[in-house]
């Protein structure tokens, strides 16, 4: 199976996201990407997709780049954001939110290829799977860590939740499991779950908010220990403005 890179383009002007768009195609192959359009910030933010790689221009109505590259960095510190501007004054300010690269318009093929070039060899060594196997109701499995999204404790047994909604469940505890996992990045919010940090979207009062909208409460007895927990590992603890943005309006 061909590995697909997922780009997302935010530009007001659609001709120009159209051009990068073909520039990244005649880059990686049309078969090895999958490229999505946004010409505003808030339609982007409301995707609550997760990208390898963003291009965002920095001037645009509402939402600007800035905005919008703070407002990933708080819950995303992996993808690679690569700002596209005829504005150099921002470049400082945009760094400084750890961006990947900064490319001036009118957009130059042959920079941007090397940009490529160097984002290309960072994501192919991110990406070394890493597996563990489950004695489950389905048999011996082995599964991607990336894979799993969370486990669940109930009546007895674990319930363990991948990203392509498979459910296994096996005998375990949340507690030996937790010591299993902590080395990859799992957090347990409530003494029934284990959760994956990498698709945790947001935190709304005692309830960590995954991808696909699934909702995990945070106990009260774990809400500072998964406060420190998340600050420890670069992950920002306020989404405030995220959260007025997509349901406040």
């Amino acid at each position: 199976m061909i590995k697909q890179y997922k780009f997302a383009i935010c530009d007001d002007d659609i001709q120009f996201c159209n051009k990068i768009k073909s520039y990244i195609i005649e880059y990686y192959g049309e078969n090895k990407v999958e490229i999505s359009i946004f010409n505003s910030g808030e339609d982007f933010i409301k995707s609550k997709v997760k990208y390898d790689c963003i291009f965002l221009d920095i001037e645009m109505i509402n939402l600007n780049g800035i905005e919008i590259a703070t407002m990933i960095r708080n819950y995303d510190l992996d993808t690679y954001i690569i700002i596209v501007s005829g504005f150099p004054k921002y470049k400082n300010v945009a760094y400084r939110l750890h961006v990947f690269d900064y490319l001036d318009k009118p957009l130059d093929k042959t920079m941007l290829f090397k940009t490529l070039d160097d984002m290309t060899i960072l994501l192919q060594n991110s990406q070394i799977d890493i597996y563990e196997y489950f004695q489950t109701n389905h048999g011996l499995v082995k599964l991607k860590v990336n894979d799993i999204m969370y486990f669940e404790y109930s009546e007895r047994k674990i319930n363990l939740y991948t990203n392509s909604d498979s459910i296994y469940q096996f005998y375990d505890t949340i507690y030996k499991l937790e010591e299993r996992f902590k080395q990859y990045h799992f957090i347990s919010p409530h003494k029934a779950f284990l959760v994956n940090i990498d698709y945790i979207q947001n935190i709304h009062m005692n309830d960590l908010i995954l991808e696909k909208d699934i909702i995990i409460p945070i106990s009260k007895l774990k809400k500072k220990q998964i406060k420190e927990h998340i600050v420890e590992i670069e992950f920002i603890y306020s989404f405030k403005n995220l959260y007025v943005l997509l349901v406040g309006k």
